[in-house]
């Protein structure tokens, strides 16, 4: 990395956040005054895949930062687009927007699989790889066990993702997503 950067971004769906997660967004605060996080699937219906709205997610995320680090971070909710082109061009007008036109951005990301691809198409941004976390963790192994009723667990979750977690599990959503989740394992 050449210049030093105004900015950093970090892309998620955050689903749910976990440590791997917030490794990434401190690496991304690290190299930047400003780090914005971009939370995916904003305003998505609730699938499987998707299971918490975009305010629950920030529920979970917030508190894992202390009132100094949240001072220079910037959470937006994003749509999905059916084209990348589309996406990438929205994507970079709400940074900019909440940077006041910075000119020097990193993007923080970590290739886990065919899904980061979206990492390589942002070629006005310098990339800032991350290292693999927990051996690749993925948040979707954390759902599915969520959904299987076993604990949420603090090796791989933040401690206040932990307790959001046990509070849903109170909620009138949480069987009906469960079923929604269950159902979709047994066609994958």
């Amino acid at each position: 990395m050449a210049a030093k950067l105004n900015a950093t971004v970090v892309i998620g769906r955050f689903q749910p956040f976990h440590k791997g997660h917030l490794s990434l967004i401190r690496k991304a605060m690290g190299l930047a005054p400003q780090t914005v996080v971009l939370l995916g699937s904003d305003q998505a219906p609730r699938t499987a895949k998707n299971i918490w709205t975009t305010d629950e997610r920030l529920q979970m995320i917030r508190p894992c930062f202390n009132n100094q680090e949240l001072k220079r971070l910037t959470f937006i909710g994003i749509a999905d687009f059916n084209d990348d082109q589309s996406w990438i061009q929205h994507v970079q007008e709400v940074t900019q927007k909440a940077l006041e036109h910075s000119n020097k951005i990193g993007l923080v990301g970590y290739h886990k699989d065919v899904t980061s691809y979206y990492l390589s198409l942002f070629k006005d941004w310098s990339f800032i790889s991350a290292e693999q976390f927990c051996g690749g963790l993925s948040a979707s192994d954390l759902r599915q066990a969520y959904f299987d009723d076993l604990p949420p667990d603090p090796a791989y979750l933040p401690d206040p993702v932990v307790q959001f977690l046990c509070d849903f599990r109170k909620s009138k959503n949480y069987n009906k997503l469960k079923k929604i989740v269950l159902s979709a394992a047994r066609y994958q």
